[in-house]
Parts: structure tokens; C-alpha cells; sequence
């Protein structure tokens, strides 16, 4: 892959890991303000986590690719 596809697809994560972000901001404001249960909360922070954790592990891989291709 080249370098601009490379950063082209690290700024298209960036913006779904921060829609989830977002979206996990909103979650915790309902169960603050007792919208939602403390199980139903838990299961989609779990949820929204593990999401976020996915997105980061796909960015770091495409930042080392990037990195790689600078020292070829």
C-alpha cells in the first residue's frame, strides 16, 4: 500500500474511532442521568471498547506500514 492510501485510511479510523468516542460520552450521560441501567451501560461501554481497541490496533499497524515504507 502506499503512503497516501495509508494515511488516507489512518484518518478514516480516526474519525470512527472518534464517532465511538462520542458515542460512548452519550451513553455515560444517560446512566448518569438514570436513562439507562447500570447493565445496559456496562454492556455497551464493553462493546464500544472493544471498538475502540480495534480501531487503535488497526492504526498502529498502518502507521508501522507507513513507518516501513519510509526506510525503503
Amino acid at each position: 500500500m502506499n503512503r497516501e492510501k495509508i494515511e488516507s485510511k489512518i484518518k478514516e479510523l480516526n474519525s470512527m474511532r472518534a464517532f465511538q468516542q462520542k458515542h460512548l460520552r452519550e451513553i455515560k450521560e444517560k446512566h448518569q442521568n438514570k436513562e439507562i441501567s447500570d447493565i445496559k451501560f456496562d454492556k455497551h461501554k464493553d462493546k464500544i471498547d472493544s471498538k475502540i481497541d480495534k480501531i487503535k490496533h488497526q492504526i498502529r499497524e498502518l502507521e508501522e506500514e507507513a513507518e516501513h515504507l519510509k526506510h525503503e
